[in-house]
């Protein structure tokens, strides 16, 4: 995994390269009481052979992240 990429939560996801990751419920639960909100999308980023996985909420930058992916895979 190169870039930022906006993943679906509550599932395993599994990127070009193989790598996967799963997402705890209990995560999930903690985020969504604190935020008070559903968490829809999380941004995963790669740094230093380690995956960082962030809660997003601003729905411009996931719009933004979403169709910058889909567009990438459509040309590629």
């Amino acid at each position: 995994m190169s870039e930022e990429e906006v993943v679906l939560v509550r599932r395993v996801y599994k990127f070009a390269d193989s790598t996967a990751i799963t997402l705890p419920a209990f995560w999930l639960r903690q985020v969504e009481a604190f935020s008070g909100r559903r968490l829809e999308y999380v941004l995963v980023r790669a740094s230093r052979g380690r995956l960082i996985v962030e809660p997003v909420f601003d729905e411009e930058l996931i719009k933004k992240l979403y169709y910058r992916k889909k567009e990438a895979s459509v040309s590629a």
